[in-house]
């Protein structure tokens, strides 16, 4: 009876620790932002905002974009921003990991450093976005 007793009482305990971390350390939502590269002879730029741009440089340049994360939850988010693609290894975050304070924003930096190998063309690649609740 006691030993029924205890594995009862270990599996509430489980079953609330699970629940509780579901309810704290949700992921609120995954969203795509697609980036693009022009390796070329020259400098060039793009302004638009449909996706993360870094325009043209040449093979062994930099190129740098800066774009903002903005929370609209009433509640601390994670964010960690993974890189993907065929520029994903080409690209430094200022920040690859962030909490916001509810409603908060935070800016984050990009750099494109294509390798001195680099054949020209253009090349892509897309941030992968997830927010989560942040447990503390």
């Amino acid at each position: 009876m006691n030993r029924k007793l205890l594995l009862l009482s270990a599996c509430f305990c489980i079953g609330i620790v699970s629940v509780l971390l579901y309810t704290f350390a949700i992921i609120t939502g995954v969203q795509t932002m697609e980036m693009s590269l022009q390796i070329g002879t020259s400098y060039g730029f793009n302004l638009e905002t449909d996706k993360l741009y870094f325009a043209r440089t040449p093979p062994g340049g930099e190129v740098r974009r800066t774009f903002t994360i903005q929370s609209n939850r009433p509640y601390p988010l994670l964010v960690r921003i993974q890189k993907k693609g065929d520029i994903g290894p080409w690209v430094a975050l200022s920040n690859a990991s962030v909490t916001l304070s509810p409603f908060g924003k935070a800016a984050v930096q990009a750099t494109a450093y294509p390798p001195p190998y680099a054949h020209l063309g253009n090349y892509s690649g897309y941030l992968r976005i997830i927010s989560s609740r942040a447990l503390w």
